[in-house]
């Protein structure tokens, strides 16, 4: 085998190790918040603690949750869209079990329904986080459409979801 052969081998072993063993940055429960965060979003750093809680409670990055949150609410609990999404993770009233339907912008219960929402469109995209950003704001059955179909405001989310890539690799702002 030439050398260029046996170089071209080993890179690929070597990344298919890596790839097939490294942790999945975005159930990395551990990672601190990006300074983007912390510096540069005073309401979403504010609840940093309840952050890194949820983290740890609903198995996923805190910067994935941070970056939801300002998208979402922009770490305003009282938020509430015009299509009367709720609270901190902007949470469909439909979403709520009945139990819930009086407090649906208490921020342990929307953080609940809304991050449990987000696993389960993760895990719906094939753990695409571009892809599950969009299905959070525009539902799973994005998923299976081209982006050019998708609702303006889904798209932004694609787009936006840059913001957890920079995040988890923690830049200063994105």
């Amino acid at each position: 085998m030439s050398a260029k052969r046996t170089l071209i081998l080993t890179a690929l072993i070597g990344l298919f190790l890596l790839t097939a063993f490294a942790e999945d940055p975005v159930r990395d429960q551990n990672q601190p918040l990006a300074p983007m965060w912390l510096n540069q979003s005073p309401t979403v750093a504010w609840w940093a603690p309840e952050i890194y809680s949820w983290a740890k409670e609903y198995d996923l990055n805190p910067n994935v949750i941070a970056t939801l949150m300002q998208i979402e609410s922009c770490g305003l609990p009282e938020a509430e869209s015009t299509s009367s999404a709720q609270g901190l993770f902007q949470v469909m009233p439909f979403n709520f079990p009945e139990a819930y339907q009086g407090r649906m912008q208490d921020p342990e219960i929307n953080a609940e329904i809304g991050i449990q929402y987000y696993n389960y469109v993760f895990e719906k995209s094939g753990d695409n986080l571009l892809m599950a950003f969009a299905a959070y704001n525009g539902g799973p059955s994005k998923l299976n459409q081209p982006i050019g179909l998708w609702p303006e405001e889904t798209q932004r989310y694609y787009y936006w979801a840059q913001m957890a890539i920079d995040a988890l690799q923690g830049a200063e702002q994105s």
